[in-house]
């Protein structure tokens, strides 16, 4: 048995008529590390894309890593083990110096959330007085813009409950908790009234766009409440 190199791919030659080839790529520490760097950034910003999309880069990253690190297990175990002492110092650090920034930024983020659904559900209402009246771009742009503030809220919520107790939010931990459950019902409601619009003439309901102004009225209002501009922000 014998191997030659053929064009940077080694061809090993085993028994009569049988060969086997396999590609030996020959990457330098940094290209290793440039690689690993793009892989595991496409990870992180298809985080919040879907699930299909986190697994096709979050899957690449890991396998690579795997495939050319792992014949070093002795470096790569005391390297990861570092880098979990040093993660863990700077995530204490942190919470010594802002102990309570997710309840802080409860607030911003429910004004944030209210000001998009002040955009949003009107239009949505809108769209139901005839074919087409509204702009379905705008409104799906609006709808990821919802998501993305209520995953933040919802996770700056949870986050909250390990904070120091005796520092008081805007609002305790279960009116916190019953928000957060609104918040997520009339992510619902929106959702289907987006998938119910109405594609033909039989289909359009005029009589849904006249609460549109009242709930414009309402959300400003809720805004303005628990940006603390009004008495009793904490019921909103």
């Amino acid at each position: 048995m014998h191997t030659e190199a053929v064009s940077g791919v080694y061809v090993e030659a085993g028994r009569p008529g049988l060969r086997s080839a396999r590609c030996w790529w020959h990457w330098s520490p940094t290209g290793l590390a440039v690689v690993a760097v793009v892989l595991a950034a496409a990870a992180f910003l298809t985080l919040r894309t879907g699930q299909l999309m986190l697994n096709l880069w979050l899957t690449g990253w890991i396998v690579f890593l795997i495939h050319h690190v792992g014949g070093l297990p002795g470096p790569t175990a005391w390297a990861r083990a570092a880098d979990t002492v040093v993660g863990a110092a700077l995530a204490v650090l942190v919470f010594l110096l802002w102990p309570t920034r997710s309840t802080r930024t409860l607030p911003g983020l429910l004004v944030e959330w209210l000001r998009v659904q002040d955009r949003l559900l009107p239009q949505l209402l809108t769209g139901y007085a005839d074919v087409g009246a509204t702009d379905l771009a705008a409104l799906d742009t609006l709808r990821a813009r919802s998501r993305q503030v209520r995953e933040h809220l919802n996770a700056a919520a949870k986050q909250s409950h390990a904070e120091p107790a005796e520092y008081r939010g805007a609002w305790s931990t279960a009116q916190m908790d019953q928000i957060t459950t609104e918040v997520s019902g009339v992510a619902r409601c929106a959702t289907l009234r987006r998938e119910h619009l109405p594609r033909t003439a039989q289909d359009t309901v005029p009589e849904l766009t006249e609460p549109a102004d009242p709930l414009h009225e309402h959300l400003a209002a809720l805004a303005r409440a628990a940006a603390g501009a009004e008495t009793g922000g904490s019921g909103a």
